[in-house]
């Protein structure tokens, strides 16, 4: 198993959890990810959240990206 899986599998489960506001995407819905972590029977480490923030932080950027063009 990859050291990443969980957090790859979290992380396509969330995707249909981001708060949204005017300019688009404005972050997850943090009080969702230990419901689905629990669901898919992931244990939710820091080691593990520390990569979903970082996979956020780069969905942002990029997403703020494509609306400034």
């Amino acid at each position: 198993m990859s050291e990443n899986q969980d957090a790859i599998i979290l992380w396509t489960k969330l995707q249909t959890q981001w708060n949204v506001g005017m300019g688009g995407l404005v972050g997850l819905k943090y009080e969702a990810i230990p419901l689905l972590a629990e669901i898919y029977c992931i244990d939710l480490s820091v080691a593990l959240m520390e990569k979903i923030r970082l996979m956020e932080s780069l969905t942002l950027k990029n997403s703020k990206e494509k609306n400034e063009k």
